[in-house]
């Protein structure tokens, strides 16, 4: 079995992460969904189509052409670990276990068209856009993939489309309040935001390292997220549910 933490201390180098799928050919992004061929290696996991591979030791051991002896767990075998030798020549990359040998080619950039600009470095704006009830690209874009999910049980991270579903509030900028998302269109709830009496608590609270946690609510019917700075931005890390 691996010690805990080791994972916390491996990262791929930056010359391996990306997408890759199995050469000759030229690959362009984004790849086709169907597809069983392509891998993806970000810092500290590497995805492929039915598995996600986590990096728990890392050592270089040749620069010509660059190398490294790599020692990864798959969520398919857990607690059984995986040797390979990883070797980058150019837009090629070579993974072999001493058997098999598996040759990529790094997948075109995903061009920049389509991003979002950040709506605020303030945070307390960044939060209103983040918050909109039109902002869906833009909570894609500055939600971290894997987001961290907190619950009484556990801390689980979640990856793609299922990490979008934890944040469930939206900013009402007309009542200048934050709501569940269900509460955003509940006509009875609207009304009682016409008439001042309708409650919606949120609290900003400054943490380590430059990061804010909102809490939503109050005492036992709460939820809180942690944001951080990312790249002049901001980026929601963790979602955090007590009352599950």
């Amino acid at each position: 079995m691996w010690q805990a933490g080791a994972a916390e201390a491996a990262r791929f180098p930056q010359e391996v992460i990306g997408t890759w799928d199995l050469g000759p050919a030229a690959c362009k992004l984004p790849v086709n969904p169907d597809s069983d061929t392509p891998i993806e290696i970000r810092p500290q996991r590497l995805l492929g189509f039915e598995n996600t591979d986590t990096l728990r030791r890392i050592s270089q051991i040749s620069n010509d052409p660059v190398s490294w002896l790599v020692s990864t767990e798959s969520n398919v075998a857990p607690g059984v670990g995986v040797d390979e030798i990883y070797v980058v020549k150019g837009d090629y990359l070579t993974i072999t276990d001493g058997e098999a040998v598996r040759s990529y080619r790094r997948c075109g950039e995903v061009p920049p068209a389509g991003l979002q600009q950040c709506p605020s470095a303030e945070f307390g704006e960044f939060l209103k856009g983040f918050a909109s009830s039109q902002a869906a690209a833009l909570r894609r874009q500055y939600t971290r993939d894997p987001l961290g999910h907190e619950t009484p049980a556990s801390v689980v991270e979640e990856q793609g489309a299922a990490r979008l579903k934890r944040f469930n509030y939206r900013y009402l900028p007309e009542f200048d309040l934050y709501v569940p998302k269900d509460v955003a269109t509940n006509p009875v709830s609207l009304d009682g935001m016409r008439r001042g009496v309708f409650a919606a608590p949120v609290s900003m609270e400054a943490q380590p390292e430059g990061s804010y946690r909102v809490t939503f609510g109050m005492e036992y019917e709460s939820d809180s997220y942690v944001f951080q700075r990312h790249a002049d931005c901001w980026q929601l890390i963790r979602a955090i549910n007590l009352r599950d």
